[in-house]
């Protein structure tokens, strides 16, 4: 998984490459976070013709205040460089709810709104 450093490649990244694209914003002191980075590549693998790129939220806090980037990890879903869905609360995200919020975000369905309702 690439690590996005400024916004400049935030913005190429979108712009560039496949059609899907996923952002995951993370902390360096966010346990769940830490968790999640073994299954990164396996994500990848699962989900092989979607880019998938890490922001680290404390790096670049303007970029994670545009998107209402709060809480970590957070995971935002584009088609192009359009914002389709986004898995963004400060609950625990284990990597099969990622995989879940990623293949209904696919499919068209409000894949945040299926799993804000699943969790509560």
């Amino acid at each position: 998984m690439r690590t996005l450093n400024t916004m400049h490649e935030y913005e190429h990244a979108l712009r560039s490459g496949h059609a899907e694209t996923v952002v995951i914003f993370y902390s360096s002191w966010c346990p769940d976070c830490h968790r999640l980075e073994p299954y990164l590549d396996r994500l990848e693998a699962v989900f092989e013709d979607i880019d998938f790129y890490y922001v680290q939220r404390e790096k670049h806090p303007v970029l994670a205040n545009h998107l209402n980037i709060y809480g970590v990890p957070s995971v935002l879903y584009y088609v192009k460089d359009e914002l389709k869905e986004t898995y963004i609360d400060p609950f625990y995200k284990s990597p099969g709810m990622i995989t879940h919020f990623i293949a209904e975000a696919r499919q068209g369905r409000n894949a945040g709104a299926t799993l804000q309702t699943k969790i509560h």
